[in-house]
């Protein structure tokens, strides 16, 4: 997978906080998870809207 932000965002917070989830094992909720993306200006796409 390629991942791009253009222009360069500080994205490494994100990518950090998503290792410490995977290192622990963690299982994040639904909720969880959009407070995660919250924190680092991201958003879920609903497949339906994919046009």
């Amino acid at each position: 997978m390629l991942v791009l932000f253009a222009p360069g965002a500080p994205r490494e917070a994100y990518f950090r906080e998503l290792a410490e989830i995977g290192a622990w094992g963690r299982t994040l909720s639904d909720d969880e998870w959009v407070d995660l993306w919250a924190r680092h200006d991201q958003y879920r796409v609903d497949p339906a809207d994919r046009g």
